[in-house]
């Protein structure tokens, strides 16, 4: 890790620009990737907080309450959101009198970058948002909003977060078995409805045949576009039969004829990665950004409940909205989670963001679990994949991703890494693409961008 003792964690130049999401016990990803918006429908106006003179009404707590993805709305009370909602009035009044501004270009990105994630018009995003009983300059608005939290908590409070070698080196030892990897193997498989068939691919192979070319041409399973390759999996995550014979075969070994509901497998180990302690210097900066992440929150709740303090904040009692906040106290901050999430570009998770392949353990991502898609769940299963897995999509070079893949680590569970490009992904999941995405296997579902530990919990449980 170097011969200095101590260094300094600041958020890159770029992470003002992209967007912190504040939010309340959960992450409120809103809009972004799904835009499964929930009509607000006609609520009354009437004021429920006035936060130094500007007005909180129930309709602003609605609208922000309609932008919640859907596996939110049932657990998030109108009085987090109110709460949340108090929070940010008073980050945003703060960044104004700091002579913190947003420019329209920077919003114009992001509403592009909606448009380019979600496949869409700025007339059909417009027709989504009215469908919502929410417009365009509401849209732009919100983000403007965020962009200016993003910008004040950078360079008020996250700028000066430092992280010592010391504290990294105490994290990796109190923590390893989040760096321990499970022996994995990489395989390729060629899937017939015959024993004959299996049969004569093992004939063909052994009289020198390619088998990448075999599986292009016989395989019935969705691999066969990748020469049936299934990427890297581990123990627990394929149907037992094909699981036995994959990891009792040295690299380079081809089974015999493998028998299960799907047909018949021909399996080939490419290669095989031993378990393991991955060594400090490769996830140092893994855990940097989980340190990070853990003192970011603790000092954005401090510098959010000394602005509470200082501000003049009225809380009305409402029966549909805000029940008993008259009696609320101005540090109710402290009751509540505040998370932060600083994504660190716009492709990556402008905000929290977003798994897996086709023909391998596959898994499948679900922000809205849609009705069971057997097409999906055939192709993903037919790689060998328990039903229910959730697949997570990841790649080297994300941050969010490595930081998902520790919270899966320790959920334990039916989970699949699969890195992007994975060819059970590309063939079940074609129109996967960003990561970190979750897949469940059991339904077809996808979710995309950052999630926290609880947040995958809730998508694993309602995956199976």
């Amino acid at each position: 890790m170097g011969g200095a003792k101590s260094s300094k964690s600041k958020p890159k130049k770029n992470e003002s620009n992209l967007g912190i999401i504040i939010a309340i016990g959960v992450l409120v990803a809103i809009i972004l990737f799904a835009l499964n918006f929930k009509p607000a429908g006609e609520q009354g106006d009437d004021v429920l907080a006035i936060v130094n003179g500007v007005q909180i009404t129930q309709n602003d707590v609605q609208r922000q309450y309609s932008l919640l993805p859907p596996q939110y709305r049932g657990t998030v009370t109108i009085e987090a959101i109110l709460n949340q909602t108090i929070q940010e009035e008073l980050l945003v009044q703060e960044a104004v009198a700091q002579g913190i501004n947003v420019e329209e270009e920077e919003i114009d990105e992001m509403v592009q970058f909606i448009l380019d994630q979600n496949s869409l018009t700025l007339e059909q995003l417009s027709e989504r948002l009215a469908e919502s009983n929410l417009t365009m300059d509401y849209l732009r608005d919100f983000y403007k909003r965020k962009f200016l939290l993003t910008k004040l908590l950078n360079v008020t409070v996250l700028s000066l977060i430092e992280i010592t070698d010391e504290e990294i080196g105490l994290y990796y030892e109190q923590n390893q078995d989040l760096f321990t990897s499970p022996k994995s193997i990489q395989a390729s498989h060629i899937l017939v409805e015959t024993v004959e068939e299996a049969e004569d691919i093992i004939l063909e192979l052994d009289r020198g045949g390619d088998f990448a070319d075999l599986a292009g041409n016989r395989s019935i399973g969705p691999t066969s576009v990748s020469g049936g390759d299934l990427g890297y999996f581990t123990e627990g995550q394929m149907v037992k039969p094909f699981e036995e014979a994959a990891f009792a075969l040295d690299v380079g070994e081809i089974s015999h004829p493998v028998k299960t509901q799907f047909g018949y497998h021909v399996i080939k180990v490419t290669d095989v990665r031993e378990a393991g302690l991955t060594p400090i210097d490769e996830v140092e900066e893994q855990i940097r950004a989980q340190i990070f992440s853990t003192k970011q929150i603790s000092v954005i709740k401090t510098y959010v409940s000394q602005l509470r303090a200082k501000a003049d904040v009225k809380i009305f009692s409402d029966e549909s909205a805000a029940k008993d906040d008259a009696t609320v106290e101005t540090t109710a901050i402290e009751d509540e989670e505040v998370s932060v999430e600083v994504s660190e570009t716009s492709e990556e998770e402008p905000v929290e963001e977003e798994e897996p392949v086709a023909e391998e353990p596959v898994e499948e991502t679900a922000d809205e679990p849609p009705a069971v898609k057997p097409a999906i769940k055939t192709c993903a299963e037919k790689q060998g994949l328990k039903a229910g897995t959730v697949i997570l999509v990841t790649a080297d070079w994300c941050q969010s991703c490595k930081d998902m893949e520790q919270d899966i680590e320790v959920l334990g569970g039916e989970f699949f890494i699969a890195e992007e490009g994975n060819n059970i992904v590309k063939s079940c999941y074609p129109s996967v693409s960003g990561v970190p995405s979750l897949i469940c296997t059991a339904d077809g579902s996808v979710k995309e961008g950052k999630m926290d530990e609880s947040a995958i919990l809730d998508f694993a449980q309602a995956c199976n």
